[in-house]
């Protein structure tokens, strides 16, 4: 698992399905964000970026807002 989003984690390619953990979360079905209009994500700090391009791979939002450091960092990898 990479990250999550409102306690719901994924794994590195976007998927959150059958993640044992998740059977204990509070969050939202994570398909709620790929299926929404606005999906809005707000990210700041390096140590988001694996978990950030696991969610854009899953297609977990459809609108980012993220410092410059973060993007560069997004970007370069």
């Amino acid at each position: 698992m990479v990250g999550d989003i409102a306690t719901v984690f994924f794994r590195k390619n976007g998927s959150y399905q059958d993640i044992p953990l998740n059977t204990r979360a509070t969050g939202p079905d994570l398909s709620l964000f790929q299926n929404s209009r606005h999906a809005l994500c707000v990210v700041s700090g390096l140590g988001k970026v694996n978990g950030l391009r696991s969610a854009l791979i899953g297609g977990l939002m459809n609108e980012l807002i993220l410092d410059e450091p973060t993007a560069r960092a997004l970007l370069d990898v």
